[in-house]
């Protein structure tokens, strides 16, 4: 998919971040969670949405998201920041999430 990952042994971390372009399959950032595990190289990622919930059969060491892709992504919706941290927690444990 991506021959310029060829030096990725190399690497110190695998970071991808933002909205995916008009064509690019959903499982893009899986694919690079899963280059990087097969590495022993941990991952972030930090993007929504459908790109996101296409990881967490093999999330990347950490998923970064804000509170508002936090609950479009989950289909939730926080009313208070202890609210939004039971969400997280309830999302950690339905995905089996670190």
């Amino acid at each position: 998919m991506w021959p310029q990952l060829s030096h990725l042994g190399q690497a110190k971390w695998v970071i991808a971040s933002g909205s995916l372009a008009a064509g690019v399959p959903v499982e893009a950032y899986q694919h690079l969670v899963n280059l990087a595990h097969q590495a022993s190289i941990p991952s972030l990622i930090d993007s929504s949405g459908p790109p996101i919930l296409a990881t967490l059969s093999k999330p990347p060491t950490i998923l970064k998201m804000n509170e508002q892709e936090f609950e479009q992504t989950f289909a939730l919706q926080a009313q208070s920041l202890e609210t939004l941290i039971e969400s997280g927690k309830h999302v950690q444990a339905q995905y089996q999430l670190p």
